[in-house]
């Protein structure tokens, strides 16, 4: 599979089932117990640290143009570095279309002992680790 092609099924992917999710929780839910299902209203970024709206938006872009710059640049690393920036790119894709529509992101998985967070989170977190793995796992190429 190509580096565009697996950002573009993760763009659409990610982007589908979280905004899906977020509009099935805004209009259905309140589900208790150990994992809650209750819509939130995230104002601030990562973990609900609380931010401008201006800054977040600023924030936001950076990571993604920095995310997308290193997926063009970077060739020969491993599968799983760019399956990491496709799913980084696409959460918070999705992440920014909220605070566009919205003004906020929409969360709603609360476990209680983590902040309140949505798929595109799981997405963004996800990516993030596979792109250290991939980093880690980088075996450059031997120079005869």
């Amino acid at each position: 599979m190509t580096k565009s092609l697996v950002l573009a099924s993760s763009l659409v992917v990610i982007i589908f089932l979280d905004q899906i999710t977020k509009n099935w929780a805004d209009q259905n839910m309140v589900i208790r117990g150990w994992v809650k299902l209750i819509p939130y209203d995230n104002y601030g970024v990562l973990f609900g640290i609380p931010l401008p709206y201006y800054v977040t938006i600023v924030l936001s872009t950076i990571f993604l143009i920095i995310l997308l710059y290193l997926f063009v640049r970077y060739q020969n690393m491993p599968k799983i570095f760019y399956w990491g920036l496709a799913l980084s790119v696409a959460g918070g894709v999705s992440n920014l279309v909220d605070r566009f529509n919205y003004g906020f992101v929409r969360d709603f998985i609360d476990l209680a002992i983590l902040p309140v967070f949505n798929l595109a989170d799981v997405a963004i977190i996800t990516g993030v680790i596979f792109i250290i793995w991939g980093v880690i796992h980088y075996e450059q190429p031997q120079k005869i």
